[in-house]
């Protein structure tokens, strides 16, 4: 395994090409440090900070609000992660269960930074007031050029009024697109709390602390929601990038 696969295989695709950007201008010892941060949780994907155990979780795109939607799920996310930050105090000091509770409060945390993350990216597009009033205006707006298209002979009147109307469709197909794409981040933040959730109850059992079956278990799951958010909210961003229309 050389040492893209070794990225690859430890990192988000979103942060990949950053750390190893970072990677290729640092020493043995900090490409060593950085990889044993990645592998046991404490290395953040790129643009995110975490404050480990607390939940002072800051990013600088996102800032999801404390009222109106989602805020009940973000309310459950700090508390997951408050109350296994806890966990990790209330552990004795120097020993096997307060390392792996450490470790697994570690990846939770990121876990619910993007949490926040995919929250904000709904948030943008349901409050704003411009899109909300674009999915009641392109719709008539189509109407009313068909109609027009439908009146006129005239073929330079015509050219005109078709590529206007086939960049109405495009930007009403854009919306259509952003309206499906904030469901699914509903129905993303449900599943991924619906995890966390199991997650918690698992870490309340304690069996991890003796299992090392099951800790291994309990971390990888983590890891592998970590990793699958990552690759989530980069999808997200792509979706941002403007469409392009034709000129008239």
């Amino acid at each position: 395994m050389d040492f893209d696969d070794i990225i690859k295989f430890l990192l988000p695709k979103a942060a990949r090409k950053k750390l190893k950007k970072e990677l290729k201008k640092a020493s043995l010892g900090d490409i060593l440090r950085a990889l044993l941060a990645a592998l046991f949780g404490s290395r953040q994907p790129a643009g995110r900070q975490v404050d480990r155990g607390r939940d002072t979780a800051v990013s600088p795109t996102a800032s999801p609000q404390t009222s109106g939607p989602f805020a009940n799920e973000l309310q459950q996310a700090r508390h997951y992660q408050q109350q296994i930050a806890q966990m990790v105090q209330n552990a004795p000091t120097d020993t096997l269960e307060r390392i792996r509770l450490e470790q697994l409060n570690g990846r939770v945390a990121d876990w619910v930074q993007m949490i926040k993350e995919i929250v904000a990216h709904a948030q943008n597009q349901q409050e704003d007031r411009l899109l909300a009033e674009e999915r009641q205006r392109v719709p008539q707006a189509i109407k009313r050029l068909e109609k027009q298209l439908n009146e006129t002979s005239d073929p330079i009147l015509r050219q005109k009024l078709e590529r206007t109307l086939a960049n109405r469709q495009r930007q009403l197909a854009q919306l259509e697109i952003s309206a499906r794409n904030r469901q699914l981040a509903e129905l993303k933040v449900e599943n991924t709390l619906a995890q966390l959730g199991t997650i918690y109850s698992q870490l309340r059992s304690g069996s991890y602390m003796s299992q090392t079956s099951s800790y291994e278990r309990l971390s990888a799951e983590i890891n592998d929601e970590v990793l699958a958010l990552g690759d989530y909210l980069e999808t997200l961003d792509e979706l941002r990038t403007p469409t392009s229309y034709s000129e008239l």
